[in-house]
């Protein structure tokens, strides 16, 4: 955090952000040899954390004021400027270069200061262009500016969620219409919003139960990049999911990478988390990335969870299923028990060994009566229904009466002593109940 006159905070930012600028130098001069010596020069001013890069481009020979680059008449206007169709041209396709590289340049650039030191870029990124008297005028209104402008929405419990929708389709035709670096510019944030629209729930029931409305969904997705997605990953994805056959060219397009980028890695994942993580082929691309041992470990799991022989006692998975339940938690019995176990701590342990077996069986036999009025009296009385032998049943009624002469619950007094449970004893019970759980499953 920075402080007023904190020049320590300030010399560690300057020390950890210089090595960001050796990386935006490197990936410009790399990238500037792929693309045949495009860039003419280039600028990195960094003040603390606001960088701004400036690029000179070879190429970019037309610059006249009150020309508009975006305009659709821009050939008639450079006609009227007196500049031949070879000039034009040539400036147009100098200029798609540039866009093409800017574009390669920021998403090295985000995945490596992602990789190498774990910085994000913010919502604030822009991209200018200083040919246009409008872009210029427009950064230095940014270079000026104290604090963040907000965009100002109208109240959105007031719109429709038939307007919405028809938002949310203007929104995707914007994206559609851009180029990669125009998404780098003030106008994403309202796009942004718009599509924030898509975790409504009025929204979501309209496109769930009116077929024409999802249509207007899925025909903005007619030819779609769907590089555009990891803009907005989350809001557009659960859109893509709403529609089959765009959700099987979006899964077709993840497929088709080869080399997961920290952007791409982050479009399966979510992907992944909207279709219940069940795509295989998926899992493995994702499994040949950087975050392979993370993936390795999650298949692992789902090698035990699929296994017949659980490592809780050896029961398989399907049957331990009723014993899932909200009000109930047994997981948290075995969790502080394992944890007992770790430390040592016998007579903590053989309480939560205890509850355990208490919990199992209420919530398996499911009697008509609370938690706290099932004791011994009934625990028994289901042992005996799945007709357990009475050795069996009687070392769980002991184990219940070592657990009244247990320090850690009844800590003991001037006529009985409490006894401390140790290491054998404990294991002795835990295989007595391991043995009763065997035969209730």
């Amino acid at each position: 955090p920075q402080g007023n006159n904190n020049l320590i905070s300030g010399y560690i930012g300057f020390l950890y952000l210089f090595f960001g600028d050796l990386e935006i130098e490197s990936i410009l001069k790399d990238l500037n040899l792929e693309y045949e010596s495009i860039l003419e020069e280039f600028k990195i001013v960094r003040y603390v954390d606001d960088i701004y890069l400036f690029l000179k481009f070879k190429g970019l020979k037309i610059i006249d004021k009150g020309v508009n680059r975006d305009s659709d008449n821009l050939i008639v206007q450079m006609n009227k400027l007196g500049r031949t169709l070879d000039e034009i041209l040539y400036d147009y396709k100098s200029r798609e270069n540039a866009k093409k590289f800017i574009s390669d340049f920021l998403f090295k650039l985000s995945d490596t200061f992602y990789k190498k030191l774990n910085l994000k870029f913010n919502s604030k990124s822009e991209i200018f262009w200083l040919d246009s008297d409008k872009d210029k005028n427009k950064l230095l209104k940014v270079i000026n500016k104290v604090s963040e402008d907000y965009i100002e929405i109208e109240d959105d419990n007031k719109v429709k969620p038939q307007e919405k929708i028809l938002r949310i389709c203007k929104s995707l035709r914007n994206i559609k219409s851009k180029s990669i670096i125009e998404m780098f510019t003030s106008d994403y944030k309202n796009i942004q919003h718009i599509l924030r629209y898509s975790f409504d729930k009025n929204v979501n029931q309209l496109l769930d139960n009116k077929r024409n409305e999802l249509k207007k969904i899925e025909d903005e997705f007619q030819n779609f990049d769907f590089n555009y997605v990891r803009f907005y990953p989350q809001t557009i994805i659960l859109l893509i999911n709403k529609i089959d056959d765009v959700k099987k060219l979006f899964r077709k397009f993840l497929l088709s990478k080869k080399n997961l980028t920290t952007f791409d890695i982050d479009l399966v994942i979510h992907f992944l988390c909207q279709t219940g993580f069940k795509d295989n082929k998926l899992i493995d691309i994702l499994a040949n990335s950087e975050i392979s041992e993370i993936i390795n470990r999650y298949k692992k799991s789902l090698n035990v969870v699929d296994n017949t022989k659980t490592g809780y006692y050896n029961i398989s998975f399907s049957k331990l299923l009723p014993l899932i339940n909200k009000e109930i938690s047994l997981i948290e019995q075995i969790k502080f028990r394992v944890f007992a176990e770790k430390r040592n701590e016998f007579s903590v342990a053989l309480n939560h060994l205890l509850n355990e077996v208490q919990l199992i069986c209420y919530l398996v036999e499911n009697p008509a009566i609370e938690i706290k009025k099932y004791d011994i009296s009934n625990v028994k009385s289901y042992l005996e229904s799945k007709e357990i032998e009475t050795n069996l049943c009687n070392n769980i009624s002991n184990l219940f009466d070592r657990r009244n002469n247990n320090p850690v619950s009844h800590p003991g007094n001037d006529t009985r002593f409490a006894k401390t449970v140790l290491k054998d004893e404990y294991f002795e019970y835990k295989t007595e109940v391991g043995k009763v759980l065997k035969k209730i499953f």
